[in-house]
């Protein structure tokens, strides 16, 4: 495994990695923008909001999906609340 170059590339394992990878920890994390950070940013936005603040520079496929995560999570939280008050005061 080689260090990054002046242009931040680096060779693993024979492959060539662009500056939109991460190495954390020796753990890579690509950005490819998967389904999984949106369903971590759907499931529990808090920890979406801080992710998406750690990564929307260097990370900003992952961090569009996370950001997408979290606002389907506040319309479905905003719809479900307006049912609910709906609900509650259509049989008073």
């Amino acid at each position: 495994m080689e260090k990054a170059n002046m242009y931040n590339e680096t060779l693993y394992l024979g492959k060539t990695r662009t500056k939109n990878c991460i190495n954390l920890f020796s753990l890579e994390i690509e950005d490819n923008g998967g389904f999984l950070w949106g369903l971590i940013g759907f499931l529990n936005f808090i920890l979406g909001i801080f992710l998406y603040l750690l990564m929307k520079n260097s990370l900003p496929k992952n961090a569009n999906a996370l950001k997408y995560g979290v606002i389907s999570s506040f319309a479905i939280v905003a719809v479900a609340a307006l049912g609910y008050v709906f609900l509650i005061f259509s049989f008073r």
